[in-house]
């Protein structure tokens, strides 16, 4: 593992004006202040978000991305190389390295934002693309649960990737600025805030990387910004617990998804446990019913084969396993339904 330096920039004085302002200044400043500092494998990770989709198993959370990181590290590393606390351009310029370097900005967006925000994987959620209008990339709400903040990210290639006319930059900021004006345009769900996130590398080793901020005014949110996070950290717990629990909890938590989506006000919920065919809150061991439980250091789970044919063999030599589990003290805190305590 490498560990990895950005240098964070406004795009310009405007956008410094823009983004030192409101309750996002101080988070700003300590970022454009201290830059982004990652690793190469959490860079590798969170490019994953690139093949985001909520209607495809294996590719609607966090973690089911990450799991298949593995299997694509190859190709990200045949274009970009990160290695000794370095991160540049390699191989040639082709249409497979412009793919790489947009899952390089989009990584690098996650990264920064979460920084500002001080939101984490689960709050994440892509943008479907539309063809009525132009959309941003990738939508997230803010750690308070008070605004909705639309992302867009980009990446680029430069011969000196601290000024901004080397590379594509200039272009990126036009067309980020030209999404965020038709996305205004025409009727329908909004965020509060809105930002552009630019990641710039260079052709060699020596160059430093920088990642530019932008953040073009922001439009008014016809959406409670609550219940969006709120949904979205039950999305991501029902996914995860697809793989370890058993069908009962699974349709519980489903039910309360889909009540929050119908009721006007989420605060009815509030504290409404999730109960099993007796009226009782489910308890951790109904949570995984008869299926062998794990527990290392509070984290509580179950040992999956990666090679689902190898569930019928009696060796684990015949295929590698995976082991899948939670900390122990998220399952009373998805049965007391506190939203409060869900979204801390």
């Amino acid at each position: 593992m490498t560990i990895i330096h950005f240098p964070v920039q406004a795009y310009d004085q405007a956008h410094l004006g823009l983004l030192t302002r409101g309750p996002r200044a101080e988070a700003v400043r300590k970022l454009l202040k201290s830059g982004l500092t990652t690793t190469d494998a959490a860079i590798l990770i969170h490019t994953m978000f690139t093949e985001q989709d909520p209607n495809r198993a294996g590719f609607r959370s966090h973690k089911e991305l990450a799991a298949k990181a593995e299997s694509r590290e190859a190709a990200f590393r045949d274009y970009i190389t990160m290695t000794g606390g370095k991160i540049h351009a390699g191989g040639g310029q082709n249409t497979t390295q412009k793919s790489q370097t947009e899952r390089l900005g989009v990584a690098c967006a996650v990264l920064a934002m979460n920084e500002i925000l001080g939101t984490t994987e689960a709050d994440w959620e892509r943008i479907e693309e539309s063809n009525k209008k132009k959309t941003l990339d990738y939508q997230l709400t803010a750690s308070d649960g008070k605004s909705i903040v639309a992302v867009e990210a980009k990446g680029t290639i430069a011969e000196a990737p601290e000024v901004k006319s080397s590379g594509s930059a200039s272009v990126m900021k036009g067309d980020i600025e030209a999404k965020k004006k038709a996305s205004r345009a025409v009727p329908g769900p909004r965020a509060h805030e809105e930002f552009g996130v630019i990641t710039a590398i260079g052709k060699q080793a020596a160059t430093t990387p920088r990642i530019y901020l932008l953040d073009p005014p922001a439009m008014g949110a016809d959406r409670d910004p609550r219940r969006v996070r709120l949904l979205a950290r039950m999305k991501y717990y029902l996914h995860h617990l697809a793989l370890t629990s058993q069908f009962r909890m699974l349709i519980a938590v489903r039910n309360r998804i889909n009540a929050l989506v119908a009721i006007s006000r989420t605060e009815e919920l509030d504290g409404v446990q999730l109960t099993n065919a007796d009226g009782e809150p489910f308890s951790l061991p109904e949570a995984f019913g008869d299926r062998p439980i794990v527990e290392v250091g509070g984290v509580v789970g179950r040992v999956l084969f990666r090679d689902r044919r190898a569930w019928k063999r009696e060796s684990s030599r015949d295929g590698s396993m995976l082991f899948v589990g939670f900390a122990r003290n998220i399952f009373p805190l998805l049965v007391g339904q506190k939203f409060d305590d869900l979204l801390a």
